[in-house]
């Protein structure tokens, strides 16, 4: 059975680059067949205490079915032909860029001796576990600054988008375009300062779609400036990651081994054995759907990492590991979870998903950026669990409509 996804979703693949070649939906199932194949890696070389679970065909033709509902409408958009972009009102882009370049300039020099002593002090594993390793502490002035910055910075992602948008339909500035991908980073600041590798590891994802999304409306010379930029993030995001990596688990004798392969590829694992073995005595839940709300008005939630010990404590089972966000819903609200998080994400589709003539509008692509990283993450985990992420997200979508004009211009770009 450890080998099914990896086989269905190698087909799917051949079948959507036939069809669409290489767009945003064969980039999400690439995910999953990079995900499958590490997880016969993990199989195979017994990196997992689970490695040797025996996997059941339910949850198996219920994970790649599900996925594969999900990127149909995906499929269906057919990224490749947006023939121009609806635009009305630039003040947003350069408010959400300003806004968070100046976030990143920020922490670095508010917690510049927080990341220094998290790379010197070297030992990963055992801050990870120090309950009492904490930032530096401000004047309430200060820190009533810095709380909302840190709370926005786990959305800094979208700066990838914008940065990708900028360079393919506007003429910003080289410097401007600088500070939109300098501006993606706060978040993986955040998960330094965490000892986190998650953060950097949907940073890699989220990039790798917005490469895939736009490249094709970048021009040449653009491209040729842009890829040392893009790859000097990305290998010292990849440094970041292994240096987190050996440390946490490279001399571990049981639990974890493999690396990033165990990190990359327990996901399909992981779901079958809570599709087989885990029921959250809480029954139906919303916690991950609406986190700002259980946090803030109802008070039952305090984060997912709070919320999975809470769950660790009353099922002896711990679903702090990773399971796709398809198994994110499935410990959130047990066996319905999938099937509603699949109904609501196809619903969503159905709204935002729409070209006139090959034209989209900025609004809707902003949108469609947002639901295309739930499965393209999801290969991983859920993304928006935090409910700082999905406060920032409702925030965001307000502000854009509220700077909306009525007066429009096509951007073409033809290619």
């Amino acid at each position: 059975m450890i080998y099914v996804p990896f086989i269905y979703f190698s087909a799917l693949f051949i079948y959507i680059y036939k069809k669409n070649g290489i767009d945003v939906s064969s980039y999400i199932v690439a995910l999953y067949i990079i995900t499958s194949f590490f997880a016969i890696l993990i199989h195979h070389f017994d990196y997992q205490p689970l490695s040797q679970y025996k996997l059941s065909i339910i949850p198996t033709i219920v994970y790649c079915g599900l996925v594969s509902l999900a990127i149909y409408p995906i499929f269906r958009f057919k990224s490749n032909n947006i023939n121009g972009i609806s635009f009305s009102n630039i003040k947003f882009i350069n408010f959400i860029t300003y806004f968070y370049f100046l976030s990143f300039i920020i922490l670095v020099i508010a917690y510049k001796d927080d990341i220094i002593f998290r790379f010197t002090y070297g030992d990963f594993r055992e801050m990870r576990g120090d309950d009492d390793l904490g930032l530096q502490q401000y004047p309430g002035i200060f820190e009533s600054i810095l709380l909302p910055i840190r709370a926005f910075a786990n959305l800094s992602y979208i700066m990838i988008f914008i940065f990708f948008f900028s360079i393919s339909f506007l003429r910003k500035s080289t410097f401007f375009n600088f500070m939109a991908i300098t501006g993606s980073l706060p978040v993986i600041l955040i998960g330094i300062l965490g000892i986190d590798r998650s953060k950097s590891f949907y940073w890699i994802i989220i990039l790798g779609l917005s490469i895939v999304l736009f490249w094709k409306y970048i021009d040449k010379k653009k491209k040729i400036k842009i890829i040392p930029i893009v790859s000097t993030l990305l290998i010292l995001t990849v440094i970041y990651m292994v240096l987190v990596t050996n440390s946490r688990f490279g001399e571990r004798d049981t639990g974890n081994k493999g690396g990033v392969i165990t990190y990359a590829g327990q996901s399909y694992i992981n779901y079958c054995y809570f599709w087989d073995n885990f029921e959250n005595p809480g029954g139906l839940s919303t916690k991950y759907l609406f986190p700002a709300t259980h946090y803030w008005i109802i008070g039952d939630y305090q984060g997912e990492v709070p919320y999975q010990k809470d769950l660790h404590l009353k099922t002896r089972k711990d679903p702090g590991v990773f399971y796709s966000y398809l198994g994110s819903f499935l410990v959130d609200s047990n066996k319905p979870g999938p099937f509603i998080i699949t109904i609501l994400y196809l619903l969503l589709c159905s709204l935002i998903f729409r070209k006139n003539k090959g034209v989209i509008g900025f609004e809707n692509l902003f949108y469609v950026f947002f639901l295309l990283i739930i499965p393209a993450c999801g290969a991983i985990s859920y993304i928006y669990t935090s409910h700082y992420m999905t406060f920032s997200i409702i925030l965001w979508i307000l502000f854009l409509k509220l700077l909306r004009s009525d007066k429009r211009k096509i951007l073409f770009r033809v290619c």
